[in-house]
């Protein structure tokens, strides 16, 4: 359908949201825990965002070290295998690079390799709500009707002032 809709020359907004446990595995890679396994960087990259017809990609992800299910990490030792493993890692993520993507935006919940909280008394993520009240409207700081990338990472910060603990203050990462 959203290649009908292209075809015929409309704007196609494609939202993926990943709420849920993530990690980052043994190579680096962030993931979000699944039913069925772990959904990684390259899963991401390969199965959602170059797959997709769309004109616009939003991806909004809640999990602990989000940062890493978008960005690499890197790794020691990159690069001291040889200039042979080098080339090849080099063209293996090059494909897994957001600059790579310019109609996709991220939106995540931590911008380092963090936790994201939960708070019982809204009985969700705390980035989750946050982003649930910002695009239902209350980020629209300009009154135009819709909210962009720099009125969510504003009201984000300011619905975060006041959070005493450190630990539980979001320092979410957006890319428009």
């Amino acid at each position: 359908q959203m290649e009908r809709e292209r075809a015929a020359g409309r704007e196609v907004v494609f939202y993926f949201v990943l709420i849920g446990h993530g990690d980052i595995g043994p190579g680096g890679e962030g993931y979000v825990s699944l039913l069925d396994g772990p959904f990684g960087r390259t899963d991401l990259y390969r199965e959602v965002i170059a797959r997709s017809p769309a004109t616009i990609n939003h991806i909004i992800v809640d999990a602990c070290n989000s940062y890493f299910l978008v960005h690499s990490r890197g790794g020691e030792g990159d690069g001291d295998e040889g200039p042979g493993h080098a080339e090849a890692v080099a063209a293996y993520v090059r494909d897994l690079d957001l600059g790579r993507h310019p109609n996709t935006g991220v939106l995540l919940s931590t911008s380092a390799a963090t936790d994201s909280h939960e708070w019982s008394a809204i009985a969700a993520g705390v980035f989750s709500h946050e982003m649930r009240s910002a695009l239902t409207g209350a980020a629209d700081a300009n009154g135009d009707g819709g909210v962009d990338y720099s009125e969510v990472r504003a009201f984000v910060a300011a619905a975060n002032l006041r959070v005493e603990d450190p630990r539980a203050r979001i320092d979410m990462h957006a890319v428009a």
